[in-house]
């Protein structure tokens, strides 16, 4: 169905073909993880839940940033060469900025765990590197993949991830190994998907790796990316980890827990969904301004879809979260439900309409983005700051329920713009993928 439907978007090109195979594989990995969330709420308490979830926060937050955005930049050129030298400057980039991080959580990694209210161990902070390098080598090779339109190759990797991840949570939960369970399986996971795209990796690392002066000019062409698309995008990784930062900050720690739950079950699906059609998307796009074609008309075609994938679940989840969390996962869990009544809507216009955020990166719009996110950042940490005062969960994301549509609203506006009027100047041949037989 998924496949049919998405066909209909172009059926010259393979859109629905690419949509339907990522839709797959993310839908499978996060079914994967949605069956067996029901055991992991009970073999887990919600404070250990909230570990797991601030620290896939912080790697989240810092995840735009690892590449410089290169991962991006290797679908503009037309040479095979130039993409992996690109490709190797993004590797450079997630080493750089995992070291930074192992630094930081030395030197300062007690006083952020003790900020954030964390139980102990405190010694998870020390994790924050290796998942960065990791997820960072992960995003690099899955440009490249997406370049060569090797999707079957992404869809995979994320479905050993999940599948890697869940098994060790649940053999090292029943053991009662808590958090360092939790923790172990989260890395484990990531190793897994970074090695099978690394495995599947056309050339050799020494072929991607090599530095020259021509590696040295693409670096400067493409500079816009690291300096406004990585930069705006470290905006949009804070602006996103701050409702879990803020919670730990000002709320009791189970209610973070809650929290990670309802973004782990409820979100997850619409993730893999809309994160397929972004990714390719962002291709489509590139083709269609290296032939000069419309754009607009490809980005409603693609809201309309995803509108349509959105609603049923959004009026189920909105009027009966509470009772399926209650009754799936325990009566301690209803909360995260209830939480997740206030949020679903402002979930469903975030799926929706980040679906066609690649837009900016595709047309060249990189200003438009990083307008954006200084709004969406200021906007906000104003509205939680606002709904922290309260001292009541439900004003504090009602309020944040309220903010995301509006901004995400200002996304729509921002990216229509940016589709009619595109400024890529270094435009790939329409012509047949390399790696296509």
């Amino acid at each position: 169905m998924i496949r049919a439907l998405f066909g209909r978007l172009d059926r010259r090109s393979r859109f629905g073909a690419d949509v339907a195979m990522l839709t797959a594989g993310g839908l499978s990995a996060q079914v994967v993880v949605i069956a067996a969330s029901p055991v992991l709420s009970r073999l887990y308490e919600p404070e250990e839940i909230a570990i797991l979830g601030l620290l896939a926060t912080i790697v989240s937050m810092g995840s735009p940033i690892l590449c410089g955005r290169y991962d991006v930049a290797l679908l503009m050129p037309r040479s095979r060469d130039a993409a992996e030298r690109l490709l190797g400057i993004a590797l450079r980039f997630t080493v750089a900025i995992a070291a930074i991080a192992f630094l930081t959580s030395l030197i300062a990694g007690d006083r952020i765990a003790l900020a954030l209210d964390a139980p102990t161990p405190r010694g998870w902070i020390l994790l924050v590197a290796p998942a960065l390098l990791l997820t960072g080598v992960g995003i690099a090779l899955s440009g490249m993949a997406s370049r060569l339109r090797r999707f079957a190759v992404i869809a995979r990797a994320r479905f050993a991830q999940s599948t890697v991840a869940v098994v060790l949570n649940l053999s090292l939960g029943a053991l009662g190994a808590g958090p360092i369970g939790l923790l172990s399986a989260y890395l484990a996971g990531l190793l897994a998907s970074a090695s099978m795209l690394a495995h599947r990796q056309p050339g050799s690392i020494a072929t991607v790796l090599r530095w020259d002066l021509r590696s040295t000019t693409l670096m400067r062409r493409y500079r816009s990316y690291p300096l406004v698309n990585a930069s705006s995008g470290l905006l949009h990784g804070v602006t996103l980890a701050l409702p879990m930062l803020v919670l730990a900050a000002h709320f009791p720690i189970a209610l973070v827990g809650q929290f990670a739950l309802l973004m782990r079950v409820a979100t997850l699906p619409l993730n893999a969904l809309s994160d397929a059609v972004s990714r390719v998307h962002l291709r489509r796009v590139v083709d269609l301004v290296a032939s000069g074609e419309s754009i607009r008309g490809h980005l409603v075609k693609v809201m309309m879809l995803m509108a349509a994938f959105a609603a049923i679940p959004t009026l189920v989840l909105t009027l009966h979260a509470s009772t399926l969390f209650a009754w799936v996962f325990g009566e301690s869990w209803r909360p995260a439900g209830e939480f997740l009544q206030i949020m679903m809507p402002a979930i469903a216009v975030r799926f929706v309409v980040g679906s066609i955020s690649t837009t900016f990166g595709g047309t060249s719009n990189n200003g438009l983005v990083m307008i954006w996110r200084l709004v969406a950042l200021a906007v906000t940490s104003t509205v939680l700051a606002w709904g922290a005062a309260t001292h009541d969960p439900s004003s504090f994301f009602r309020y944040f329920a309220m903010s995301e549509i509006a901004l995400y609203a200002l996304m729509l506006g921002f990216a229509w713009r940016a589709a009619g009027h595109p400024r890529s100047t270094s435009r790939p041949r329409p012509s047949r993928p390399e790696g296509s037989s």
